[in-house]
């Protein structure tokens, strides 16, 4: 049941830290609709930051010796995917509007974990489409940087199978 919770926990801090970033990022970019709720987002990631925490003392108090430790790991991992991402924008020459394109690539992180579709297949890709709109960015480069991100890491768990069938020493 431990180990339940602990799967749940972690995915859960992963979610939280993909809306962290995504409410930083928001704050930056210069759009007209989404600067009308900048202090709104910025109460938001505060609060959930709290909340998270305080779920985490009162149902899950197992875990808070390692919380903080947790917590810097999980925004790590996330913060590797944006960089990826920031890579991909630079390698597909955009020049412009970068911050919102990472912006979009946080919230389609959000919507991949829900269980829409199967790997969150399509639903990626949707998002962008969408989001690029409601922010005025082209949606075909919003497009290409999903479906290049979909296919990096589609790539690099393919290596996961050598582990799969060859058990390495730990």
């Amino acid at each position: 049941k431990k180990m339940v919770s602990v799967l749940i926990l972690d995915r859960l801090s992963g979610l939280l830290l993909l809306f962290i970033y995504a409410c930083i990022l928001s704050v930056l970019i210069n759009n007209t609709w989404l600067n009308k709720f900048e202090i709104l987002i910025g109460a938001l990631g505060i609060l959930s930051v709290l909340v998270f925490w305080y779920l985490n003392k009162r149902f899950f108090n197992f875990v808070l010796p390692v919380f903080c430790k947790s917590f810097s790991l999980s925004a790590m991992v996330q913060l590797a995917q944006v960089i990826c991402v920031v890579f991909i924008v630079q390698a597909l020459s955009i020049q412009t509007n970068e911050i919102a394109y990472l912006f979009i690539f946080l919230i389609s992180s959000i919507v991949s974990v829900l269980p829409l579709t199967i790997g969150g297949i399509g639903s990626r890709e949707v998002t962008f489409f969408y989001g690029a709109t409601l922010l005025a960015l082209d949606e075909n480069t919003s497009i290409s940087i999903s479906m290049v991100f979909f296919l990096i890491t589609a790539l690099v768990s393919l290596f996961g199978i050598l582990f799969h069938f060859k058990k390495i020493a730990l």
